[in-house]
């Protein structure tokens, strides 16, 4: 039987897979993240799926979006400058975004129910060459870290040594869509481009408001500020970049309601542990040692709630296999409602 490997699992590498299952191929696919571990991760990218991509969801019987209200079925160019210009046109089927972690997940599962082995960890350069001997054809679908340098550069078709853009995103709170529903793309001479999308995740109501930025430009300090360090200065520099540069969008928000969302971010979740080590050291002492672990199964299938699944599915894979089951939901569920960290992509 031929066996194909697999080394990636974005859309490229898991639609693929897909459809090699699809077809009765053996395949595996190498990733870094369990699906678990890319729901809470931090958000990796924005991306439109046009209709190309998405016609080969339905096919392949993956397209569990197709319900939400956020097609965009418009382009919206804005060209700034001494002699501004914009113009709209409507795509022939509309195109959509997908949170990308919740959007990888989710297919993988899709992937390992259907048969498809996974294999999770990092691979360096030296590795391919010994899964080449694994499988009778390997497939490099990813572009990050060492196998980045995996296909050199060919000078003759770019120019380029160097990205020429610095990018920043976040999904936010308080921006009204626009009608109809677009993407929304402006050009700004000599600093970049700001673009802005709905998109669907964990929470409802979100728009991506993405810069990117030529080196020098006046988007690169926002490009290179971290949001943590002082969030309402974060805000407050996006909108005044809209204010100047995209007031298309900057119509649409209220300042009131604007805000970037806030998830668990790995890079500040020591509170969220602690109080789960607090939560679960009170139900042993409640207990006498026979507690097991919080219901993850509760909170699985909530979209509002799956960025805390793999710290529970971590506990419970910890305990002895004897253990008393129990819950406590309550405790949870407090737990969830007072946790803030942020959701920003760079």
């Amino acid at each position: 039987m031929t066996r194909i490997g697999i080394i990636g699992a974005g859309i490229a590498g898991l639609q693929l897979g897909l459809f090699l299952r699809h077809a009765g191929v053996e395949v595996t696919i190498y990733t870094e993240q369990t699906a678990d571990q890319l729901l809470s991760s931090r958000v990796p990218n924005a991306v439109l799926r046009s209709a190309p991509t998405r016609a080969r969801e339905r096919l392949l019987g993956v397209a569990h979006w197709d319900d939400e209200d956020v097609a965009l079925t418009h382009l919206t160019l804005r060209i700034q400058g001494e002699r501004p210009l914009s113009f709209s046109g409507a795509y022939d089927e509309p195109c959509m975004s997908v949170d990308m972690r919740i959007y990888c997940a989710r297919l993988l599962e899709d992937f390992a129910r259907r048969g498809g082995h996974v294999r999770v960890g990092t691979l360096q350069l030296e590795d391919v060459a010994a899964l080449a001997g694994e499988h009778d054809l390997v497939v490099v679908a990813t572009g990050r870290g060492a196998l980045g340098t995996l296909f050199p550069r060919i000078a003759e078709y770019s120019p380029f040594t160097s990205p020429q853009r610095l990018v920043v995103g976040g999904f936010y709170h308080g921006v009204a869509p626009d009608e109809p529903r677009a993407l929304d793309f402006t050009y700004v001479p000599g600093q970049g481009e700001i673009l802005s999308f709905p998109v669907v995740s964990f929470e409802p109501g979100l728009t991506v408001i993405a810069f990117e930025s030529i080196a020098g430009g006046a988007f690169e300090p926002v490009a290179r500020m971290r949001y943590v360090d002082d969030p309402g200065q974060f805000e407050a520099s996006v909108l005044d970049l809209l204010r100047t540069y995209a007031p298309s969008i900057h119509a649409r928000i209220d300042r009131d309601a604007f805000a970037l969302s806030r998830r668990l971010d790995p890079e500040e979740m020591s509170g969220v542990l602690r109080a789960f080590q607090d939560a679960a050291a009170g139900g042993v002492a409640r207990f006498e040692g026979h507690v097991a672990k919080f219901l993850a199964s509760a909170f699985e299938h909530q979209p509002n709630r799956l960025a805390v699944y793999e710290p529970l599915t971590t506990i419970g894979r910890a305990l002895p296999k004897d253990a008393t089951v129990i819950g406590d939901v309550a405790r949870m569920h407090a737990v969830i409602q007072h946790s803030h960290t942020q959701e920003q992509c760079a």
